[in-house]
């Protein structure tokens, strides 16, 4: 994403805070196959099972133009409890997105009429952005 509002305060409007920051943020998702062997009774012939993963790893950039009182607090101060705040912030969407993500695979993989209903969603989709660009 390059774009990140913020809202809800009149102190955030006063100052033009929206004006003040630039915002970038990437998240990567990546599969992960991992073959896992097992023997039974220390055997030579044993048995192969695959357990998946998805893994994330995210990437945030804020640049900030402090406005007054900010200004008077050292930057690195700043800087740390910004960094501490967007960690705790990423953890924690980050950690709902993938519990979404895994519940919503297990149905998708359980339920043939769900694939359908979320193949029809992603057609639509793909046809409004098609359509959206095309402007």
């Amino acid at each position: 994403s390059q774009k990140c509002r913020l809202i809800g305060s009149s102190f955030l409007t006063k100052v033009k805070m929206n004006e003040r920051f630039d915002f970038r943020a990437k998240a990567e998702l990546t599969w992960n196959d991992t073959v896992n062997i097992s023997s039974h009774n220390h055997s030579i012939i044993g048995s192969a099972f695959t357990q998946n993963s998805i893994s994330v790893q995210s990437f945030i950039e804020v640049d900030v133009d402090r406005p007054m009182p900010f200004k008077a607090i050292p930057k690195l101060a700043v800087e740390k409890l910004g960094n501490t705040a967007m960690q705790l912030s990423m953890s924690f969407i980050l950690r709902s997105f993938l519990h979404g993500l895994s519940t919503d695979y297990q149905r998708w993989a359980k339920d043939p009429s769900y694939r359908v209903n979320r193949s029809k969603m992603a057609n639509e989709a793909g046809n409004t952005i098609k359509t959206h660009s095309q402007k």
